[in-house]
Order: C-alpha cells, then sequence, then structure tokens
C-alpha cells in the first residue's frame, strides 16, 4: 500500500475504496499520503472534479514563492476549492503592502456570501491600507439581513473596528447613526453596541444605541436605564419613532400595560402607523381583550389592506372569529388572504366549514406533506394515497453520480460536499447532485442545512423522472431515520412513539447532535442544560460536562424521550399539550388547557383547537411535528 502513495491507480471499486488500508491513507490528517501520491502524478490523469482540489493539496505543501505561482495560476481555474485558494492566499506572508490582485480572480469564481467570507478574512488579517478601504467597503456594503450570522457579525466588528481607528480624527454622528441602523437591520447582539455607544459623540445617540443594544439582548433592566437616561436627556425629532417603538417593548415586557399602549398609539398617529397598530392589536390580543384586538387590526386593514402584514392581520382576524364560533364572518377574512404560506389554510377550511370538496382535493395533491392535508388523511378521507400526492408518476431515472465519485463521497467528504455546492451554484442542479449534496451535509452534522435542501426535493419536477427506488431515497432523505438503536432502546425504556420522538427531533434539530440554539439548548432534542440535568439525576445517572453529554446522541435520546414522556404523563397522553410544554414551558401549556379544555374536542389535534394556540411559534412547532409523525409512520409501510 505504500507503494500506492507514490503514484498508483486510483481504487478501482468502491468495496475496495472504503477498506481501511484506504481510508487511512486518504484521511490522514496532516494530508502528507494524499500529496506525496499527488506529488508524483500528472493532476490531470485525476478524474476532472478532482483536478482543481488535488492541486489546492499539492500546493499548500509548497514554499511561498512557490505557492504563490500555484495561485496565480490555478485560483482564476478553480471551481469547488475556491474558497481553500482564497485561504491559502490569505495566509501567504505579507510584504511592505498587501494588495487583493491574487484575490480578485478567486473571488469571481465564489457566489457572493462565500466570496464576503473570504474577503472579510482578508480584512481582519491584514492591516488595510487607506487606499483598499473603498475595496473592503464595497463588500461590507454587500450584506444583508438574510446572511449567516457570524458574516453579518463579522462585518460589523470589522466597521466598528475601522471607526475605532479613525476615532482621532472624529466621528460624524452622521457616521455613527448609519451603522447603528446598520447594526439593527443585520440583528447584531453582544458587545459590537456598547462599542458602537463608545464611539458616539452626542449623548441622546449613545443612549439610543445602548437601549437597541439591551432590547437585541433581551437585557430588559438595562434597556429600561438607558431609555431613562435617554429621554431625561432629550429624544431628538428624527428618534421620537424609535424611542417610542422601544418604549413599547420595554413597557410591555415590565407588565406596564397602559404604557405600552400610549407609545404604540403614539406610532399609529405619529408616521409609525403600520407597525404601531399591528403590535398593538397583537398585544390587545394577547392580554385577551379581543374586542379591542379585533377593532385595532380592523383599523390596520382600513389603512393598509396591501401591507406587508396584512394577510397575517386578515389570519389574526380569522382566529379571533373561529374562537367566538363566527365561522362564517371569520373563514371571509382567511379567503382573502393571498400569502402563498397560508394556501394550505385556506384549502382546509374552505372543505371543512363549507364541505367544498374541490378545495380538499386541491390540498391533498398540492401541500400533500402538510399538516392540514395530513389531518384530512388520518382522521376524514383515508382512501388519499400520500405516495401518488408525492410523486404522481415515476420514470426510469436514478440517482447515481459520474464514475468515482462515490468513493469521493465516502472517502473525502469535504471535497465532495464543495464539489456539490460548486455544481449547485453554476447550474448542475440534478436531483442526484442534490441528494448528493444534502446526504453530506448530513454526514458532515450539518442537518439543518442538509434538511433544506432535501425538502426543495419534493417539489423538484425531475423527482418524477426518477425510478421508484430512487423516489424512496428522496423520500427518506426528507424524513431520514438515523441513531436507529439508541432511539429504539430510549423509548423502550421512557415509553414514548419511536416515530413521535424521530419527529420531535427533525423539528428541533434536524438530526445534527451538535444543534444549539440561540437560547442555549443542545443536542438532537435541544435539550436546555439545567433541564439535562434534572432528567439525568432523575435517571439516577451521572452528568460530566453537561454541554457534551446533551450532544452525545445516546444521551440526548435517552433524555430527550425521558423528559417527553413525564410531559406525556402530566397531560394524560394529551400530545399537542405535552408539545406545546415542550416548546414555551408547562406554565403555558398549563394556563391554555385552562382556557380551552381538552374535552372541548373529539380529536386532540383538531386543528380548530391548534388554532387557540397563543404563542405562534408554538403553532407552527404543534403542527409540524404532528406532520412529521404521521409521514414517519406512513413511511415504514411504504416499500
Amino acid at each position: 500500500m505504500g507503494a500506492w502513495a507514490k503514484g498508483c491507480a486510483l481504487p478501482q471499486t468502491l468495496d475496495q475504496a472504503v477498506e481501511p488500508s484506504w481510508i487511512a491513507l486518504w484521511t490522514d490528517e496532516s494530508g502528507d499520503t494524499m500529496k506525496r501520491w499527488i506529488g508524483g502524478r500528472d493532476l490531470f490523469s485525476l478524474p476532472p472534479y478532482l483536478v482543481d482540489d488535488a492541486a489546492l493539496l499539492w500546493a499548500e505543501s509548497l514554499q511561498p514563492k512557490r505557492r504563490e505561482e500555484w495561485i496565480a495560476e490555478w485560483g482564476p481555474k478553480c471551481d469547488s476549492s475556491c474558497a481553500g485558494w482564497a485561504e491559502l492566499e490569505a495566509r501567504l506572508p505579507i510584504g511592505e503592502r498587501w494588495t487583493p490582485y491574487l484575490l480578485q480572480p478567486i473571488l469571481g469564481r465564489m457566489d457572493r456570501v462565500q466570496a464576503a467570507q473570504s474577503v472579510l478574512d482578508h480584512a481582519l488579517l491584514s492591516e488595510v491600507d487607506d487606499e483598499l478601504v473603498p475595496f473592503f467597503q464595497e463588500w461590507a456594503d454587500r450584506i444583508t439581513e438574510s446572511d449567516p450570522a457570524s458574516l453579518r457579525g463579522g462585518w460589523a466588528g470589522w466597521l466598528i473596528g475601522r471607526m475605532e481607528e479613525e476615532e482621532s480624527r472624529g466621528v460624524e454622528r452622521s457616521e455613527v447613526e448609519a451603522l447603528m441602523e446598520r447594526l439593527s437591520l443585520w440583528g447584531i447582539q453582544g458587545d459590537l453596541w456598547w462599542k458602537l455607544a463608545n464611539l458616539s459623540p452626542h449623548a441622546d445617540l449613545q443612549n439610543q444605541i445602548l437601549v437597541r443594544g439591551a432590547v437585541a439582548e433581551r437585557d430588559w433592566s438595562a434597556a429600561s436605564t438607558a431609555l431613562e437616561d435617554w429621554e431625561e436627556g432629550g429624544v431628538a425629532d428624527t428618534h421620537q419613532l424609535t424611542f417610542h417603538s422601544l418604549s413599547s417593548k420595554v413597557s410591555a415586557r415590565f407588565g406596564r400595560v397602559d404604557d405600552a399602549l400610549f407609545h404604540l398609539e403614539w406610532m399609529a398617529t405619529h408616521g409609525g402607523g403600520e407597525d404601531g397598530l399591528y403590535r398593538k392589536g397583537g398585544f390587545f390580543f394577547a392580554l385577551g381583550r379581543t374586542t379591542e384586538a379585533e377593532e385595532t387590526y380592523t383599523r390596520y386593514l382600513s389603512r393598509y389592506p396591501k401591507g406587508r402584514r396584512a394577510d397575517l392581520v386578515r389570519y389574526h382576524l380569522f382566529r379571533m372569529g373561529m374562537a367566538d364560533d363566527e365561522s362564517e364572518s371569520a373563514l371571509a377574512w382567511l379567503l382573502e388572504t393571498a400569502d402563498p404560506d397560508l394556501a394550505p389554510h385556506r384549502l382546509y377550511w374552505a372543505y371543512r366549514l363549507l364541505g367544498d370538496e374541490a378545495s380538499r382535493d386541491e390540498l391533498l395533491s398540492q401541500f400533500p406533506t402538510s399538516f392540514h392535508a395530513l389531518f384530512v388523511r388520518e382522521y376524514d378521507f383515508e382512501r388519499f394515497d400520500l405516495w401518488k400526492a408525492i410523486f404522481p408518476d415515476e420514470g426510469e431515472g436514478n440517482l447515481d453520480l459520474e464514475e468515482g465519485m462515490e468513493w469521493v463521497e465516502l472517502i473525502l467528504p469535504k471535497i465532495a460536499l464543495a464539489e456539490s455546492k460548486w455544481r449547485l451554484r453554476t447550474g448542475g442542479e440534478s436531483v442526484a447532485w442534490r441528494v448528493a449534496h444534502s446526504r453530506l451535509l448530513f454526514r458532515l452534522f450539518e442537518g439543518i442545512k442538509a434538511s433544506s435542501v432535501a425538502f426543495s426535493l419534493l417539489t423538484d419536477p425531475e423527482r418524477l423522472e426518477m425510478d421508484r427506488e430512487s423516489q424512496l431515497g428522496i423520500l427518506r432523505l426528507v424524513w431520514p431515520r438515523f441513531w436507529d438503536e439508541e432511539l429504539e432502546d430510549a423509548t423502550q425504556a421512557s415509553g414514548v412513539e419511536p416515530n413521535l420522538l424521530r419527529a420531535l427531533i427533525k423539528r428541533e434539530s434536524a438530526w445534527q447532535p451538535n444543534a444549539r440554539s440561540g437560547a442555549g439548548a443542545l443536542g438532537l432534542v435541544q435539550m436546555m442544560p439545567s433541564t439535562g440535568k434534572g432528567v439525568a439525576e432523575g435517571l439516577g445517572e451521572d452528568w460530566g460536562e453537561l454541554t457534551t453529554d446533551l450532544q452525545d446522541p445516546a444521551k440526548s435520546l435517552r433524555w430527550g424521550s425521558t423528559y417527553l414522556q413525564g410531559l406525556l404523563d402530566r397531560y394524560e397522553g394529551d400530545i399537542p399539550a405535552a408539545l406545546y410544554a415542550y416548546n414555551a414551558g408547562p406554565s403555558r401549556a398549563d394556563r391554555w388547557l385552562e382556557s380551552f379544555p381538552r374535552d372541548d374536542y373529539q380529536i386532540d389535534a383538531d386543528p380548530l383547537r391548534l388554532l387557540t394556540i397563543p404563542i405562534a411559534e408554538s403553532r407552527i412547532y404543534v403542527r409540524a411535528i404532528h406532520a412529521h409523525w404521521w409521514v414517519y409512520s406512513w413511511e415504514e409501510s411504504v416499500e
């Protein structure tokens, strides 16, 4: 095998490629074996999709001058390895002055987010010459609120760092205001707000920045103190709307109902009507003051019939009407909506309230895996063929990739993932490549991204050209099953139905064992460390480093299953109540049951009942897990 490292052929079969001895050579941590092998070969004798990756691996072993020559030659020709070439360029010794001449051709072959990350890495690694500031500033201006949080945060930090460097010349108020708005738009959290506040040349602006930062961090006490200081020092006319908006949030948080309503009404009558009225209606609704909520929402629609939240307002009016047994007027509000996300709701309720079978058939054919369609299948229309709804036709296609790619996927998953990303970006969006991309993401513990890619396959027309085996492969990628043995052990011990736990995991972490939420929940079942500690102690198990324990699949499954069963016991098998408690806490579930008793409904998962869950996130959560549960249970019968 050592001779192979000096230049013999690639593995010829998949069985050979995955033998431990081959894998050991290819996955050597230092990469030396692969580099030596590449060094003894003509790069173009490799499979085409490996050439630039192999060149990059070899270039990493070269001396700086020779490495620079390779970057200049191979960088402009990169495809899946562009990020690696850009990173290699960033590690070159910096001379008297860095210029982007080597980087620019590489950036042109990367997608915007990837390129923006690469430019940021360069900005943070080198001292920025004044002449190059416009280059970096241009890339900062391309960042949007939908970009990854790490990218937004990195560029925000760089912009503030530049402002700190320029503080000696005096920072203009307008510059600070512009950066403040950018941090707000990007959803920045953390100490960057405090750094920006320290750069403000005016006390009122400093206080506003402190309030915004505290609200972003949910530090309500700090926000309240900064608001008082801001008001005492005087609020500029141009910032009155922002002041009242932030004041309404802080007042509501501290239960100062009249103050919150005053600030929201001020917004509604002073240029912030759409936001003010929407939030005021929602605040009344949360307080249980439904008549005033309805009046406020109706006022919103009279002023903003095509506002960005108009369909949400109509949906809330529908919910309130249904709660008041005014189904006819309630349905009228829902049927006025045009939001595509509400289409399953419109079709289901038109069928249920009007007996419109055409709406039912459209629901089942167009949205077969939605909660409402699956509820119909589960309780009202058993003749519904879910397979035919998802795959109404089939062909002779398959999910095979080109020759040799299978072993690259198994042995060098990161290189294969980069290749699949590049292919999808450049138009190679075949079902086979998207399946490979999703599969690789799952393998590399990026389940959230993997699930997004997999779910898109359910609406791809090419899925109908695949044979049944390939279609089944797509289905089981959208609703995957991992750690089956550990999951079965956990559910047998706790009593939880296995597919219900699978559905919860799909919603909570998308099967990503290292998942961590903004609130600090961890692992497959997204459990808070304090909860995990309590469950472990209840089971008589030792617990050490909870962060590590909760990201261990076996422990996460065991503890999550035990906790879920405890909630099911508490609510006497009421699955929606148990899921609501899992998501929002038992106290909220208790209050919900007091207001809307379980006995009022024949079916626990009745869509009419779930409409009454007051928290939107929890309503969506409970519906989603039921939908996943029904699909997982049905999937077992599919051959």
